[in-house]
């Protein structure tokens, strides 16, 4: 879709429908590398322990020092916290442990919470057992508890020392050496206990996140790649890029099956045949005004479908009566002879060169309907070293114009516009061109290519045909019959 155009819910759930790989991909890579590194990655415990700080000045009462300062509960929460992280509490912590670990070590496996709200400090400790876990944690309150009770202790007894000895002196005295015996700035509210499972990795949680986050990226990728992929996978988007009018749906079962053999016993599914009668008829609206006696079938690049397209279409023009005659001109890769089982020569070829007479040229198949009894088929026939100067021969457009007069309609399978210039040469005799537009393979550029070039020939009607519709991704836009089953194939090849 082009960026100018406005896009609907529709537009981004078609992407999203048309990518479906792409995110399943990406979301099921990013739950596999989370499963992958929870099962390498090393099992992870972690313990907490919850303390209590208070200032010990307040417990003297306010009245010496640091302690006429009335600090609010989580700032004695903040000071409490820088002391379990302190050197001095980190060695004595390793030394309780048996020197297992070093300061540092324990200090880069620990992280410290305060509450904003109150004077709690949480330490959460990581080891490789939840036993150690445990041991860890409580081994660093225990140290931390010790460490501010001799700060505390030996501050209110060296503040007691330094007093004299009146009366009022001897009784702030008194309290002080009672605070240096009893003092607890720090109290251990919760004890660290062994953890149940480990911290990390939690394989179901990181799995969870990973398939979140690998589909929120798979839907980005489902994006960027729907705008840097310029081939046309929206119908809707062909047809208003290139603003030719919408002759017919091709399903993709339906690419390479003649649909017919030559004694009429092959069978046609109901589907495929629908879509080619709905194909003919909005083709007659195309020339409604002068009649269309010659079409021609082309694409911009082999593998489109064309083949199928002139085929059917000829075939169910046939079915309703009316005289038609099935004309291969792409020398460069003939197909009909082999999907319908024919002699490949004598064809067309060897008619123009001179080599074969008009009745050794054309084979017939039966119609199996209430129209024409047979279907006249001119296969290419000997593949020549100068197709092009070929079909821009006198010989060629006296061919035409006979068959012009001997058949109600031509259906001519041309070579494909963009790689070779033979079909430009057959054009400007034609009454009208069916293009054939192949979703997910024929680029919109590629698309838009072949429309300029019919364009550059004279105004005449032309015809979009899209091909290549899957089963279930684009269900709605070849009808009642979508559901049917796929029919037998006449021949193994696969569609130019």
């Amino acid at each position: 879709m082009e960026s100018g155009e406005t896009r609907n819910l529709s537009d981004y759930l078609s992407v999203l429908r048309r990518r479906i790989w792409l995110i399943a991909g990406i979301t099921l890579l990013a739950a596999g590398i989370a499963v992958a590194l929870s099962m390498v990655r090393s099992t992870v415990y972690e313990a907490s322990t919850t303390l209590s700080f208070e200032n010990p000045a307040l417990q003297a009462g306010g009245v010496v020092g640091a302690g006429s300062v009335d600090f609010f509960p989580q700032q004695a929460a903040a000071a409490g916290a820088e002391t379990m992280t302190r050197p001095d509490v980190l060695k004595a912590a390793t030394e309780d442990l048996g020197g297992a670990l070093t300061p540092d070590e324990l200090k880069s496996e620990t992280s410290v919470e305060v509450d904003a709200t109150s004077n709690l400090v949480t330490a959460k400790v990581k080891a490789g057992t939840a036993e150690e876990a445990a041991q860890r944690a409580n081994a660093l309150a225990e140290a931390t508890q010790t460490s501010t009770r001799e700060d505390a202790r030996n501050f209110y007894r060296d503040r007691a020392r330094s007093l004299g000895d009146t009366p009022e002196e001897l009784v702030l005295k008194a309290r002080l050496q009672t605070l240096a015996l009893v003092a607890e700035p720090a109290e251990i509210v919760r004890p660290a206990e062994v953890p149940d499972s480990p911290a990390s990795p939690k394989l179901i949680r990181d799995t969870v996140i990973a398939v979140f986050l690998g589909l929120m990226l798979g839907v980005g990728a489902a994006f960027v790649r729907e705008s840097l992929d310029r081939r046309a996978t929206d119908p809707r988007e062909v047809q208003r890029r290139l603003g030719i009018p919408l002759v017919g749906y091709v399903r993709k079962e339906s690419l390479g099956m003649a649909g017919m053999s030559p004694n009429g016993s092959g069978r046609v599914a109901e589907a495929d045949l629908e879509s080619f009668r709905i194909l003919r008829k909005n083709v007659d609206f195309l020339g409604r005004d002068d009649g269309l006696n010659v079409v021609a079938v082309t694409s911009p690049l082999p593998d489109e479908g064309k083949s199928t397209v002139a085929s059917w279409y000829a075939y169910t023009s046939a079915l309703v009566g009316r005289r038609t005659i099935l004309v291969e001109c792409d020398f460069r890769r003939p197909v009909s002879a082999s999907r319908l089982r024919f002699d490949p020569k004598p064809g067309l070829s060897d008619f123009l060169a001179g080599e074969a007479e008009p009745k050794e040229v054309l084979r017939t198949i039966d119609v199996q309907g209430r129209g024409a009894e047979m279907l006249p088929v001119i296969p290419a026939g000997e593949t020549v070293a100068q197709p092009t100067e070929m079909l821009a021969s006198p010989a060629f457009k006296d061919f035409l114009g006979q068959l012009r007069k001997a058949y109600d309609l031509v259906v001519i399978d041309c070579a494909p516009l963009l790689p070779v210039g033979d079909t430009l040469e057959i054009l400007p005799q034609v009454d009208g061109v069916l293009l054939c537009v192949r979703l997910r393979q024929t680029t919109l550029d590629q698309a838009s290519a072949a429309k300029e070039v019919i364009e550059h020939l004279a105004e005449k009607p032309r015809g979009l045909v899209i091909t290549g519709l899957t089963r279930g991704r684009d269900d709605g836009y070849y009808g009642y019959y979508s559901s049917d089953v796929e029919a037998p194939r006449s021949s193994k090849e696969s569609l130019r």
